[in-house]
């Protein structure tokens, strides 16, 4: 039966419908369950774990982050229904980490990360936005003792500056906490990054990027654009399938049509 339970927007449901109606629809919409977990994902999560856990708690010496991978990867993949996993994927992103952690780059990295001073990890945050139906929610990665934000990314390349450019969720999340009260509007707002790359020869980047008024605006603009979208139910016509289709968690039900989203329009 569909879930048609009211919930908050988060940045995850917006940027799945602007990216494509459909998965939004299966996702959001539906009480189908997905039928793969991305390896990925669960590579993510872990590094996510790990890092957060190296820059908050003192007793992590760096050298220990190899060593405590399996543990960190383990939790990370019981997050995940056992069902949607497999099992030769999962053990290529394990391995894919252990690549990771072997950097040249990590401990420089790490240490930078550390000197920031990071006092909170997976902020939650719930605003409201003026025009936009429903309460905002999200997760931050973490928060240094200056209350910049930052994001960690596990990619699969360095990111282009044309990506920071044109990165929503970093402008959502100092939207928050600007409407929380947080941070002051006092432009430029700052926001960071630690870029993980999981090509053969892995990366750690830290990179600052700056937000102005006009950006913010931008943002907002895109936040009420989308959510205004979902709370009229339309469902734009999304572009041609293309080889990103494949890594979508719905793309058996879709490609088979099991299920279609209501008439899509133009």
């Amino acid at each position: 039966m569909p879930n048609n339970k009211i919930r908050p927007f988060s940045y995850s449901q917006l940027n799945a419908y602007s990216g494509c109606s459909r998965k939004w629809f299966f996702r959001y919409k539906t009480a189908i369950k997905t039928d793969h977990t991305s390896g990925a994902f669960v590579l993510g999560t872990a590094m996510h774990y790990l890092v957060q856990s190296a820059v908050t708690f003192p007793h992590y010496n760096i050298d220990m982050l190899p060593s405590l991978w399996p543990s960190q990867f383990m939790a990370a993949r019981q997050r995940y229904p056992e069902d949607t996993l497999d099992a030769q994927e999962i053990a290529d992103n394990y391995q894919i980490g252990v690549r990771m952690l072997e950097s040249s780059q990590m401990q420089a990295a790490v240490e930078q990360v550390q000197q920031a001073g990071i006092e909170i990890t997976e902020e939650y945050i719930n605003f409201e936005l003026d025009g936009v139906s429903r309460p905002i929610i999200g997760y931050i990665d973490m928060i240094d003792g200056q209350g910049v934000p930052w994001d960690i990314k596990t990619t699969g390349r360095m990111w282009s500056q044309a990506d920071f450019d044109n990165d929503k969720q970093s402008s959502l999340y100092l939207i928050g906490l600007m409407q929380l009260g947080r941070i002051k509007e006092v432009y430029p707002l700052k926001f960071r990054f630690l870029i993980i790359t999981k090509a053969k020869k892995p990366r750690w980047v830290i990179k600052e990027i700056e937000r102005t008024h006009d950006d913010i605006t931008v943002a907002k603009n895109w936040i009420h654009d989308i959510a205004s979208m979902i709370d009229a139910g339309t469902h734009r016509a999304d572009p041609r399938p293309d080889w990103m289709c494949s890594y979508c968690d719905f793309y058996q039900k879709c490609k088979r049509g099991l299920i279609a989203p209501p008439k899509l329009q133009a």
